[in-house]
C-alpha cells in the first residue's frame, strides 16, 4: 500500500484475551482510516482483518494500512 495515505494510529496494549485485543486493535485502525476520510481503505481492511485467525497477522495487516506508534 506504498501509493495510499497511511494515518498514525495508537494501538494500546490491553489486557484480556487475544480476541478481545485483536478486535480492539481492528477497530481502533478502522477508526484512524475513517478519521482521514479512508472510508473504502476501512471496509477493505475490515474485510481482510476478520478473515486472519492470529494476532501476528492482523498485525502486519495493520502495518500496511496505518502508521502504529
Amino acid at each position: 500500500m506504498p501509493d495510499r495515505l497511511k494515518p498514525k494510529c495508537k494501538l494500546l496494549d490491553k489486557d484480556g484475551n487475544v480476541f478481545n485485543i485483536m478486535f480492539n486493535i481492528i477497530g481502533l485502525v478502522i477508526g484512524a482510516l475513517k478519521s482521514v476520510g479512508l472510508t473504502d481503505q476501512a471496509d477493505e481492511f475490515r474485510r481482510k482483518s476478520i478473515e486472519l485467525d492470529n494476532y501476528d497477522a492482523v498485525l502486519v495487516l495493520c502495518k500496511e494500512y496505518v502508521d502504529i506508534y
